[in-house]
């Protein structure tokens, strides 16, 4: 039976994860450029399993973000079907990203107060 305790992680753990998709993606995009399946793999492997993704919500994401000009793609040839998107960062989405992660993650997580705390056991 679980604990109260694990289900209020359980419950937490997985808004949180579905709130990070959108940093993951363009966290794997930053990486270089990548298609459908190469950001999905790079999520896993980043989360180390934790983190997994559905077609329609990714599509949706980089769908959301091709429209805010954060996100292009190039179709190209596919193996043995139709063309294949390989996405990218824009210009407009290496400024914001970079911002992004300057104000939301390293000014704040690595303040040494805030990261005494989460380490602190």
């Amino acid at each position: 039976m679980p604990t109260y305790e694990s289900v209020l992680l359980a419950g937490w753990e997985d808004v949180y994860r579905k709130s990070q998709l959108s940093l993951l993606i363009l966290l794997a995009l930053k990486d270089g450029p990548k298609y459908l399946a190469q950001i999905s793999q790079f999520i896993t492997e980043v989360s180390k399993g934790l983190q997994t993704t559905d077609e329609q919500s990714m599509y949706r994401t980089l769908r959301r973000f091709t429209a805010a000009d954060m996100v292009q793609y190039q179709e190209m040839p596919g193996t043995a079907g139709p063309k294949r998107k390989l996405y990218a960062l824009s210009d407009t989405g290496v400024v914001v990203l970079a911002d992004f992660l300057r104000r939301n993650v390293i000014d704040f997580f690595y303040k040494p107060t805030v990261r005494t705390l989460i380490e602190r056991k």
